[in-house]
């Protein structure tokens, strides 16, 4: 299922970057600070993650754990469709995903690692439900 997951990120999912905010960036300290100019152009950078080049990815990473750049996965609505489709063929039922457009959505979501069947940081999805009563079943 994590494969799956994966693939329909990579395949339908978008990346976006930008500075964080000012406070953050004067905590940190002088050497970190003169590298901030060469990520300007990660600054408001939105992509789909299959059209990334190979030093983008690296960029994003460093700008990242330099305390630089803020980077998310985007939720669109292909993103959840493929999810949709992944989770509709374990459980062998159609997929119907609500859609992304609705009270309380956000524009990001964070991807974390199951454990134990649930998932971290309280993240939930549309269907969510739907999964667990057809767990239930």
């Amino acid at each position: 299922m994590r494969a799956d997951l994966i693939e329909t990120l990579q395949k339908y999912g978008e990346i976006s970057s930008k500075y964080k905010t000012e406070k953050s960036l004067e905590k940190l300290n002088e050497k970190d600070k003169g590298q901030i100019p060469k990520f300007e152009l990660y600054n408001e950078f939105s992509n789909r993650i299959s059209w990334l080049k190979p030093y983008q990815i690296l960029a994003l990473n460093r700008g990242e754990k330099l305390g630089i750049l803020n980077v998310k996965i985007e939720k669109t609505d292909k993103t959840f469709e493929g999810i949709g489709y992944h989770y509709a063929r374990i459980l062998n039922t159609s997929p119907s995903i609500p859609p992304l457009s609705g009270e309380g959505s956000s524009n990001s979501v964070a991807i974390f690692p199951p454990e134990r069947g649930k998932l971290k940081g309280g993240v939930k999805f549309p269907f969510t439900e739907q999964l667990q009563d057809a767990f239930k079943k």
